[in-house]
């Protein structure tokens, strides 16, 4: 038997089991918010169609250094594209690659490169 000031874990189980809940849900919350804009940002990029007529679609090339690609995104025929789910403050290397029925593929295009930048809603400093 326990006297009124002895320490037990088992004293109020009721009360740790809701400040474990607390911390948990709290965690979890800041998780959530701290990820939620992580992967917000998108570039779109646009390039001149090849003309040559065996031409079956293109690829554009991306990574964070010059002409260091670790991903690679098929978009069929179209000229242009977003790429999506990049990280906001990153630069990101571009380039696109064409390829043929045959699947022989050009050299990359010329590089081009972006820093994401985050979009915030515009604030109004005043009204009046």
């Amino acid at each position: 038997m326990l006297k009124n000031n002895a320490f037990s874990p088992f004293r109020n189980p009721g009360l740790s089991c809701i400040h474990t809940l607390s911390f948990i849900f709290i965690l979890a919350l800041i998780l959530f918010i701290s990820t939620t804009n992580i992967y917000a940002a998108q570039v779109t990029l646009e390039w001149d169609s090849n003309t040559e007529p065996d031409i079956d679609g293109y690829k554009i090339h991306f990574g964070n250094s010059s002409r260091n690609y670790d991903s690679i995104t098929d978009v069929g025929n179209q000229t242009s594209y977003t790429v999506k789910n990049l990280v906001e403050e990153q630069v990101y290397y571009f380039a696109v690659t064409a390829y043929d029925k045959y699947n022989n593929e050009s050299d990359y295009s010329a590089e081009v490169f972006n820093t994401v930048q985050i979009n915030n809603p515009p604030v109004l400093s005043s009204i009046g």
